[in-house]
């Protein structure tokens, strides 16, 4: 494919990691999504392949989430086909292989930039060439708790302790439409009980208010999508470090909220775009850049950003 055969601007879209994005810098959310495109074809500006392998890059936080996510799935398909859970050991070995991986992957610069999608590039050795001590001995600590607590988790035990529970959505990448606008939403895993639908979003690290507001988004789109009935949809954050399960009904002042939030995040999307038609944005300098320095050391697109120039 080539630049004359896709759209001048990407497609418009709406999504948690989306609004995510604006809300922590719009700066980056402009590199992310407008300045990177189409960045993946050979006769795209030096910019723009520039910002899309930048896009690609991963924290070692980041890639230990995505692992444990990873767990999560191989421990349910090994119940929906063998009804039976792989042990502690076999699912340290594989995170410990996916972990080793993306370090040797972050090794080779030259690889990544030829694949930035297939390969891993860790932030820290891109920007700072060592993985920090105290983080790797860190998550060394972490993964066996966060294994052990996954096994032991509520919704994992509540699904395998019911012969009628059955899995509806896994790690899918769904999306329906909030009026003109097109929403994808990926949810870790929704399941059935009977009449209860329950949503589940594993967590790696510590609790955050968003975390509701998310789980919200989710129960919407439940709402909206299999037309289930707010009294039966059970939202579930299950924090593996710790081994708690928050749950959370949902009401429709929960829903009424989301969805306002929804409509406010993009407006505020929309008001970027110096044509709404196409989805082509308004200059670079239209979208500030934050204040936060740790949004900052944490950003992809630190040696790109004009602001740190």
């Amino acid at each position: 494919m080539t630049m004359g055969q896709i759209p001048a601007y990407p497609e418009w879209s709406w999504s948690q990691s989306r609004h995510h994005l604006l809300t922590e810098c719009k700066r980056k959310y402009y590199y992310h999504y407008y300045g990177s495109y189409p960045g993946w074809l050979a006769e795209a500006s030096d910019e723009a392949k520039r910002l899309y392998r930048l896009k690609q890059l991963r924290t070692l936080n980041l890639v230990f989430g995505e692992v444990m996510h990873r767990l999560a799935h191989v421990a349910l398909q090994r119940w929906e086909r063998e009804r039976a859970l792989p042990g502690e050991e076999e699912l340290q070995h594989i995170a410990r292989m996916l972990l080793n991986q993306a370090v040797r992957d972050s090794r080779d610069p030259v690889e990544w930039w030829e694949t930035p999608t297939r390969r891993t590039m860790l932030h820290e050795l891109y920007y700072g060439g060592t993985l920090p001590a105290e983080l790797v001995a860190e998550l060394k600590e972490r993964l066996p708790l966060c294994i052990r607590h996954l096994l032991q988790s509520t919704s994992l035990r509540e699904r395998c302790g019911s012969a009628t529970a059955e899995t509806v959505e896994a790690e899918h990448l769904s999306k329906w439409f909030l009026e003109e606008t097109k929403v994808y939403v990926k949810v870790d895993w929704i399941y059935r009980v009977g009449e209860k639908w329950v949503v589940v979003d594993w967590k790696t690290g510590e609790k955050e208010d968003a975390h509701a507001t998310q789980l919200k988004w989710y129960g919407l789109y439940l709402h909206q999508c299999y037309h289930v009935p707010l009294s039966q949809i059970e939202l579930r954050a299950e924090y593996l470090l710790t081994g708690e399960c928050e749950q959370f009904g949902v009401t429709e002042q929960d829903m009424d909220e989301a969805l306002g939030r929804m409509h406010a995040s993009v407006r505020e999307m929309r008001e970027l775009l110096a044509d709404p038609e196409r989805n082509a944005p308004l200059p670079e300098e239209s979208f500030p850049a934050t204040s936060d320095e740790r949004t900052c050391l944490w950003c992809n697109f630190q040696e790109a950003c004009s602001a740190r120039r």
